[in-house]
């Protein structure tokens, strides 16, 4: 995979947050990872999401780290964030 962009952005329309699989609405600052694998393809998560993962990437680089991984990551280990 390579990383083509990330920050923040505002978005323009409503999302999904990657992490946690709640709607984003249009017009919310978030973070974004646009990424290039197979297509080229770009995720957003929402800022309690950001902030459990904080810099660590832990969940995001675990093989399968699919969409709602955050979400199960607080089910899992629910005193850390």
């Amino acid at each position: 995979m390579e990383i083509i962009r990330d920050g923040t952005v505002k978005t323009r329309k409503d999302h999904r947050c990657h992490g946690c699989r709640k709607v984003i609405p249009a017009g919310s600052t978030v973070y974004s990872q646009t990424d290039a694998e197979d297509t080229i393809y770009t995720i957003y998560m929402c800022g309690e999401c950001r902030k459990w993962c904080g810099n660590c990437k832990e969940c995001f680089e675990m093989d399968g780290a699919d969409e709602g991984y955050v979400a199960d990551c607080r089910k899992e280990r629910p005193g850390r964030g």
